[in-house]
C-alpha cells in the first residue's frame, strides 16, 4: 500500500512517539504487534522520517492497521492527551487509506465510543483492536 501523505504520517509518528527514540519506537511497535509486521526496522525508520518509497511503503492492509493501532497505543503510553492521540491516529489512518475512509471510520468511532476521550479507556480499546488484527 502506498502512503498517501508521507509528511503528515511522519509528523503524526513524531508526535505519537513522544520522547522515545526511533529505535525505541520500533522495538515497542514490534512488541505490541507481537512481531507480526512484515516491515523491517529500516522501513519503519523511513516511514517515521517521511522518506518512504511511494511505490512500496507497507505491503498489506493488515500491516497498516496493526501499525496504526500500535502507534496510537504508544501515544497513550507516552501520556499524550486522548484528543491528541485520536487526532494523530486519524492523520496516520488518513495517510494510509485517504481522508474519505478515515473520516468515515473516525465519525463512526466517535459516535459509538464516547470513551475515546479518556486515555486509559482508549488504550484498552486500541489493545483489543490490535489483538483482533494479529495473525491467528
Amino acid at each position: 500500500m502506498r502512503i498517501r501523505d508521507t509528511e503528515r504520517v511522519s509528523h503524526a509518528i513524531q508526535v505519537l512517539k513522544g520522547a522515545r527514540s526511533l529505535d525505541g519506537l520500533v522495538d515497542r511497535i514490534y512488541d505490541i504487534t507481537e512481531g507480526s509486521l512484515a516491515l523491517d526496522r529500516a522501513t519503519l525508520h523511513r516511514i517515521a522520517r517521511g522518506h518512504t518509497q511511494v511505490a512500496r511503503a507497507i505491503d498489506t492492509p493488515e500491516d497498516c492497521i496493526r501499525l496504526y493501532f500500535a502507534l496510537m497505543i504508544v501515544g497513550c503510553e507516552e501520556g499524550l492527551p486522548a484528543a491528541s492521540v485520536v487526532e494523530e491516529g486519524h492523520a496516520v489512518l488518513t495517510g494510509f487509506v485517504g481522508e474519505p475512509l478515515a473520516g468515515l471510520i473516525f465519525r463512526d468511532l466517535s459516535g459509538t465510543l464516547p470513551k475515546l476521550r479518556d486515555r486509559a479507556a482508549l488504550k484498552e480499546y486500541l489493545e483489543e483492536g490490535v489483538r483482533v488484527w494479529l495473525p491467528k
